[in-house]
């Protein structure tokens, strides 16, 4: 049961951005294909953060619902700009720009999540360096 714990709602928006910015090099049907699989995982980790928020209200629940669903809907914005442009073959431009944005978003999310998560690890390490730094001096 430990191991789920670190299976945050935005660490899987992170993933699923990430698979958002490289379906852009993929043909453009399977692109498509990939950003419309993408858009059912983000909407998922929005709704399970949404459920979060609804069992445990506090700012970091809130937090992660925000970032979540601004990530799903810059996804769905890049995914409905797509669809028009499969029949052309291509990848419109501002539909990769959009991933790149919603894995931004739902990057530096995830990465303040296991900041969170491992704060106090980060600040021993960072305090045993300097320890070891000063006594060499």
């Amino acid at each position: 049961m430990t191991a789920l714990r670190h299976v945050t709602p935005t660490r899987v928006a992170a993933l699923a951005a990430t698979a958002a910015v490289a379906s852009a090099g993929a043909p453009a049907l399977i692109g498509f294909y990939i950003a419309m699989v993408v858009v059912a995982v983000m909407l998922g980790a929005a709704y399970a953060a949404y459920l979060e928020v609804v069992d445990e209200p506090a700012e970091w629940t809130v937090f992660e619902l925000a970032t979540c669903a601004v990530a799903a809907l810059l996804t769905v914005a890049g995914t409905s700009l797509r669809f028009p442009a499969v029949v052309a073959g291509s990848t419109p431009a501002v539909a990769i720009k959009l991933a790149w944005l919603a894995l931004a978003v739902a990057g530096t999310a995830a990465v303040a999540s296991i900041v969170r998560e491992h704060g106090e690890e980060i600040w021993s390490m960072r305090t045993a360096g300097i320890d070891r730094v000063t006594r060499r001096i």
